[in-house]
């Protein structure tokens, strides 16, 4: 009956994600940006995949300086989106006292958690909580069938090191038994599954213990077609006051056909934790966590260093009808995303945008502006990395309206208009840029009768297209 509930671990895990499959899946927080450290420093990372993005989520900044036992934290919004990109930023106004603070992003929602997490550099176990992503709190009371509240889950942890991943589990009663009377039995395990892992296997930590047949804490690779399992390796374990510690290998991990390469090159490992009972008369699952996406990483922003200030270059206006892209590229040596990023035209500020980020390269921003002056208008683009503030000499653009019967956009109206709305509408030619340019007679659409408008206007005095 144990080696059912086992089994079980893997079904439920698998079955929070359908498809470990890593093109189900785009890696959270990627690309990840700081500005220039300082008294306020701005922290930006970008969401490709409306999945973290919907419904009811937060996300936030976790930081402290790197020689603190305790975390600060700030809430990250929506900045803007940009094509499929969703960019969102969070600023603090914090000076680390060593020079260097560990930062890293979480985000949760009703059911799940995305999470980085700290890095247990020096392996240490049980590991201190500070050195442990909370993966998110779950309900008490809810756990099914329980024989005690022991099986009743209250949340779950998660860390790593260059050479082991960390869990930790919570329950309500403060206690972990493994057996009550003699048949029965009580699972408590963390699922661990990579998404680019090529086979449908699951991998779990378990802590367990009976006799026949003999089953101990390990690491246990179980497959839910054949409900076959086996334990690959050891782990380490603890329990105290209400906690659970476990701790594989990344290399027992790693040697295992079919599981990949460390760290996943999707960026994160799938997780949730659960409890268990078997008995003779079958298994009851007691309790299930929230699922969770594990990012086994961590950054530093390092205080004090000389800046480089940003570069502008490849500025361009395109003037389209009435409207004007703009365009400029942002180049910063330190990879510092830009805090100000604007164009001033026509004494008017508009924020720039980047669908894709590479400022050590240099990052395309954008905008398109509608425009309803005419003739010389000056403009400027000014960005800061959040130290140095960069701007481009003040230049001018010529802004040309579109008007009605205007149709192919040259700023003024004649028999060439005329001949360009028949080759629209008879032979497929360009379309009027705006449409609505090469409908003077203000029909609402645009056909032969516009032409013939046009004609009458130019060459008999007709009436002057409309405006």
């Amino acid at each position: 009956m144990i080696r059912n509930a086992i089994v079980i671990l893997a079904i439920i895990v698998l079955s929070l994600f359908p498809v470990a499959n890593a093109q189900q899946f785009l890696t959270p927080y990627t690309p990840s940006f700081h500005s220039a450290p300082g008294i306020t420093t701005t922290f930006q990372f970008d969401l490709n995949d409306s999945t973290f993005t919907a419904g009811n989520i937060t996300h936030e900044l976790l930081y402290r300086d790197s020689t603190a036992t305790s975390w600060l934290r700030t809430a990250m919004s929506l900045t803007y989106r940009a094509c499929t990109t969703f960019t969102y930023s969070g600023s603090i106004n914090y000076i680390p006292s060593s020079g260097a603070a560990e930062y890293y992003f979480r985000s949760e929602n009703d059911t799940a958690v995305v999470s980085m997490s700290p890095k247990n550099t020096a392996n240490t176990f049980p590991v201190p909580i500070f050195l442990l992503a909370d993966m998110g709190a779950d309900a008490t009371g809810d756990a099914i069938g329980a024989a005690g509240s022991f099986l009743d889950l209250t949340g779950m942890q998660m860390g790593y090191s260059d050479t082991k991943i960390y869990a930790r589990i919570s329950n309500v009663s403060g206690t972990f038994p493994l057996k009550q009377g003699f048949l029965t039995y009580f699972v408590y395990g963390v699922g661990v599954i990579s998404p680019d892992q090529t086979d449908s296997v699951g991998y779990a930590m378990v802590y367990v213990n009976m006799s026949l047949p003999s089953m101990t804490p390990g690491l246990y690779r179980i497959n839910p077609v054949d409900t076959s399992f086996t334990k690959v390796a050891d782990i380490d374990s603890s329990t105290s006051g209400g906690v659970l510690s476990m701790s594989c290998n990344i290399s027992d991990l790693t040697a295992q056909p079919g599981f990949g390469s460390w760290p996943p090159p999707s960026g994160f490992i799938l997780t949730a934790p659960m409890t268990a009972t078997a008995t003779l008369y079958g298994i009851t699952t007691n309790d299930v966590g929230k699922s969770g996406l594990f990012l086994p990483s961590s950054h530093y922003a390092h205080f004090g260093t000389t800046n480089t200030p940003p570069v502008l270059s490849d500025k361009q206006m395109i003037m389209t009808a009435n409207h004007i892209g703009a365009l400029i590229t942002y180049t910063d040596a330190n990879n510092d995303l830009p805090t100000l990023r604007e164009l001033v035209f026509a004494s008017q500020t508009f924020d720039l945008t980047a669908c894709e980020k590479h400022y050590q390269t240099g990052s395309v921003f954008t905008d398109a502006l509608s425009v309803s002056d005419s003739g010389w208008c000056s403009y400027l683009f000014r960005f800061s990395d959040g130290k140095d503030t960069v701007a481009t000499a003040i230049d001018s653009v010529h802004v040309q309206p579109a008007m009605r019967g205007d149709a192919n956009g040259s700023g003024a109206i004649n028999i060439s208009d005329a001949v360009f709305l028949i080759s629209y509408i008879l032979s497929g030619g360009p379309a009027p840029d705006p449409l609505w340019a090469g409908d003077p007679n203000c029909s609402g659409s645009v056909n032969i009768s516009d032409a013939v408008f046009l004609i009458a206007y130019i060459f008999s005095g007709g009436p002057a297209p409309c405006l």
